[in-house]
C-alpha cells in the first residue's frame, strides 16, 4: 500500500479502489476469524452449562453503571491489584524507554535510508520490543502464578478448630460418645442387679 501510494495518481475512485481491495483481503477475513471465535466461545459457554441460559441475567441492571459505586469497592477490593498493575506497567514502560534509547542513534538515520531499510530497521526495534515485552510478562506471570497457587494452598489448610469440627463429624462428639457409654454402664448394672434376686433362688 505504501509503495502504491507513491505511484498512483491520487483521485477520489483510486482511492475508493484501494480501500475496497484494503476490506476485501484483510478486513472482511479478519471481521469473519472474529466473528468464528465469537461463535465458538459462547458455545464453548453453553456447552458447559448445559444450554441453560438465564434470561434474568439478559436484563440491564443500571446499577452497575454507576462509577462512584466502583470507585468505593476498588480500594476494598483491588488495592493489592491496582498496585501490581501500576508496578508492571511502569515495569514495562522503562524496559521500552530502556530499548528505545538503544535504538535511538538508528532512528535519526532513518530518513536518510531507503524505505525498505528503513521498515527493516523498525522491525527490528519493534520485535526487541516485543521480545523483552514477552519476557517479562514471563517472569511476572510465574512469581504471579507461584503466589496465587501458594495463597490457594493457604487457603485449603483448615484451622485447629475446623480439624477438630470434622473430627467429630467423622468420629462423632466425644461428649455425646461419653454419655452413650455411661448409658449402657447404667443399663448393664440395672440388669445386673435385677439378675441378682433371680441368681439367689
Amino acid at each position: 500500500m505504501i509503495r502504491d501510494a507513491f505511484a498512483w495518481e491520487l483521485t477520489a475512485s483510486r482511492l475508493c479502489q484501494a480501500a475496497v481491495d484494503l476490506s476485501s483481503s484483510w478486513l472482511f477475513p479478519l471481521a469473519f476469524a472474529g466473528l468464528a471465535a465469537i461463535a465458538a466461545s459462547v458455545a464453548a459457554q453453553l456447552g458447559v452449562t448445559g444450554f441453560g441460559l438465564a434470561s434474568a441475567k439478559l436484563a440491564p441492571d443500571f446499577s452497575r453503571l454507576d462509577p462512584l459505586a466502583r470507585l468505593k469497592d476498588l480500594p476494598r477490593h483491588n488495592l493489592s491489584s491496582c498496585g501490581q498493575a501500576v508496578l508492571f506497567f511502569s515495569l514495562l514502560c522503562y524496559v521500552g524507554w530502556k530499548v528505545l534509547v538503544q535504538y535511538s542513534p538508528e532512528f535519526l538515520g532513518l530518513p536518510y535510508q531507503t524505505l525498505g531499510n528503513a521498515f527493516l530497521k523498525l522491525g527490528s526495534v519493534f520485535a526487541r520490543l516485543l521480545l523483552s515485552a514477552a519476557a517479562i510478562v514471563l517472569a511476572w506471570g510465574s512469581i504471579d502464578l507461584f503466589r496465587q497457587r501458594r495463597r490457594y494452598s493457604e487457603q485449603l489448610k483448615m484451622t485447629k478448630q475446623e480439624v477438630k469440627d470434622e473430627w467429630r463429624q467423622n468420629e462423632g462428639n466425644p461428649e455425646i460418645k461419653l454419655r452413650i457409654r455411661r448409658l449402657r454402664h447404667d443399663l448393664l448394672r440395672r440388669r445386673m442387679m435385677a439378675d441378682v434376686p433371680r441368681l439367689r433362688r
